[in-house]
């Protein structure tokens, strides 16, 4: 636990994969061991974490500060982990069952006494149930293992850990060939590869001439400040792909360039934050830039050439370049970062000090941002949320940024460290809510991205989804500005549109909704009535079989409950009748059958009736001795159907 603690101080999470997969081992390592042998029923795993704070909190300090993820995350983990052991343990026993009763039986004649079926799962918690030492036992089929992980999310390592108690090895080779056949039939494709998988190794040896103990002169990124710069190319290469480019003529090139600058205003993808898109244009050449990435140092921009004036992009090498980010793009993007921080804090403020960043997209389209919290937010904390967001929005309050601080000093101003960056001994503070550092704001974030100056500029502020997105980390989706500004737009003609269909208006729309809904609930109930005393006076067959009255009643197109009603009726009263009713329902048949206390007694059977009634249908069905019902898929057959009930009953009778 004391890992498990230190690792999430760190930014790890419980997951499925890497790190956070060695996270959420340990923890469910615990969670076992305390349940099964120390025999701790309840939650307990939080509650050690107090010791580890007790006796290392006064030197590593992130312990106290992260206090609340910590603990709130080792709850989630082992409440999760709690119901996945209670359901899968039932199929593992069951499982057990099937594979060692036998052998258990020869080695434990005492279980054959009949505590077996009733005392199997104490038996179990109390070691009874292990293999003596020496007895040849046949390894727990990997297979089985595979199938209780995949259907029932019983993890392989638990598997392994119950059987190694009962004395049993398990099948590992049998285990990962099940799921290597089952990760082949669900490969449906790749994950397409970066453009930059070639680029990753060629671009340091390649994009200045060929020397891999050359590298490349760090890109100064001057994109805070500017989204345009006049610079100049410092290295440019074809991205290495399929193709081999073979240009028909110096103004045509259909493939991408990687292209070093020597300054850029392109942000290079990172922190969630997008990459810019722009234009590089000068000396002939013209481009449009798609994507930027950082690589030692280097911002390598992809770029798809528009006009090429030499075949060999080398030859690009030191040419002077106007590059321009594109504008209106960027406005969005910075829009949605800064309203992320703020998004941040309500979140902290709202649903407690445990919430963190777990991930997030900044795009010109939209914000996502995975913080931690073990449940769905309530709609009124997202209404509170929102409405925080919006006001500090109103209340522009200024964006201020400060480079190349100590991080020591910024820890000290209460600076919020994204979990699992790692950071230098200087770091860029972006504080929202005043311009000194020493005064109160409202949200201070370490951040490497870009900024609105002011939160006015991100307009308004609208949440549209919230939603896991692993265990123990929830995720929203919102918009602004423009974005947030489409969307009430497209409410607004939904909500008119709707209220046009209701000969309405939006702001009647609710009175309208309900009126219609009244009215439909009267309108239902007024043709239930009048069905079921239709189905009543439909004229029923009666067939008298040795004492024993079989009436049939054909109500034609209906509902369920009109067939009931009809075979309810049909044995009102006459303990000596089976009754028997239909009804067609959109093409298909429904019968039911009841059956009274004396014709039941003589042999009559309603599920084994219906049965045969229904396969002349082209269904199936059954039920108890007094009541049935069966399907049928063509109502055509409704009446052959009901004519075989006559010799069907004939036979019960004997």
């Amino acid at each position: 636990i004391r890992t498990a603690c230190f690792c999430i101080a760190d930014g790890v999470h419980p997951a499925n994969s890497g790190r956070g997969y060695v996270l959420r081992r340990l923890i469910r390592r615990a969670v076992l061991k305390g349940q099964r042998v120390l025999g701790f029923e309840e939650p307990f795993v939080h509650l050690v974490f107090e010791g580890v704070v007790e006796s290392m909190g006064d030197h590593y300090r992130e312990l106290i500060e992260r206090r609340d993820v910590i603990v709130e995350t080792l709850k989630g983990e082992e409440a999760l982990f709690r119901r996945t052991l209670s359901e899968g343990l039932g199929q593992f026993l069951e499982f057990f069952q099937q594979q060692y009763l036998e052998l258990l039986y020869e080695s434990k004649p005492e279980l054959r006494e009949g505590v077996w079926s009733t005392n199997f799962r104490s038996l179990f918690d109390a070691g009874e149930l292990a293999f003596a030492p020496g007895v040849s036992v046949k390894p727990f089929p990997g297979a089985l293992s595979y199938r209780l992980y995949d259907t029932y999310g019983f993890p392989f390592e638990v598997t392994k850990e119950l059987c190694a108690e009962l004395g049993i090895l398990v099948d590992e080779e049998g285990y990962e060939s099940a799921l290597k056949e089952a990760q082949e039939r669900s490969r449906g494709g790749t994950e397409r590869e970066s453009v930059y998988g070639g680029v990753q190794v060629t671009i340091v040896a390649q994009i200045m001439g060929g020397d891999q103990a050359i590298k490349p002169t760090p890109t100064e990124f001057v994109g805070y400040d500017s989204t345009q710069a006049q610079t100049q190319v410092t290295g440019a290469i074809h991205i290495p792909g399929e193709r081999t480019p073979t240009l028909p003529s110096p103004s045509e090139a259909p493939w991408p360039l990687a292209i070093a600058l020597k300054e850029t205003p392109f942000y290079a993808e990172s922190g969630g934050q997008v990459s810019d898109t722009g234009l590089l244009i000068g000396g002939g050449f013209e481009g449009r830039v798609t994507d930027v990435i950082k690589q030692d140092g280097v911002f390598v921009h992809e770029v798809e050439p528009i006009r090429m004036p030499v075949e060999d992009p080398m030859r690009l090498t030191g040419l002077v370049v106007e590059a321009e980010v594109d504008q209106n793009r960027r406005a969005r993007i910075t829009r949605n970062h800064t309203a992320t921080h703020l998004l941040h804090a309500a979140l902290r403020q709202v649903l407690g000090k445990h919430v963190t960043q777990a991930g997030s997209y900044v795009g010109p389209d939209r914000l996502r941002f995975d913080f931690t919290h073990g449940q769905a937010m309530m709609e009124a904390q997202k209404s509170e949320v929102e409405r925080i967001v919006n006001e500090k929005a109103l209340e522009n309050l200024p964006v201020n940024t400060f480079a190349n601080l100590p991080i020591a000093e910024a820890r000290a101003m209460g600076a919020m460290a994204l979990f699992g960056e790692k950071y230098g001994d200087f770091v860029r503070l972006v504080q929202i809510g005043s311009e000194a550092a020493n005064e109160k704001s409202f949200s201070r974030e370490l951040c490497g991205g870009i900024h609105v100056r002011t939160t006015g500029e991100i307009g308004l502020f609208k949440i549209v989804h919230e939603a896991s997105a692993a265990s123990g980390v929830r995720r929203i989706e919102a918009l602004t500005g423009e974005g947030a500004y489409e969307w009430v737009l497209e409410q607004a003609h939904l909500l008119k549109e709707a209220a046009d269909k209701l000969k309405s208006t939006p702001k009647d729309l609710i009175h309208s909704i309900e009126k219609h809904v009244e009215a439909q609930r009267d309108l239902k109930q007024k043709l239930e009535k009048a069905r079921s005393v239709g189905a009543t006076q439909v004229q029923a067959q009666v067939i008298e079989i040795d004492g024993i009255e079989l009436a049939i009643q054909n109500v034609g197109e209906g509902e369920q409950a009109e067939a009931s009603l009809a075979a309810d009726k049909l044995v009102e009263g006459k303990p000596n009748r089976v009754g028997l009713s239909a009804v067609a329902m959109d093409g298909k048949a429904m019968f039911v059958c009841k059956v009274g206390p004396d014709a039941q007694a003589r042999g009559a059977h309603a599920g084994n009736l219906l049965r045969e009634v229904a396969k002349v249908a082209g269904g199936g069905g059954g039920g108890r001795p007094d009541f049935a019902t069966a399907g049928g898929k063509d109502a055509g057959k409704i009446a052959e159907a009901l004519a075989v009930a006559e010799a069907t009953l004939r036979g019960m009778l004997g």
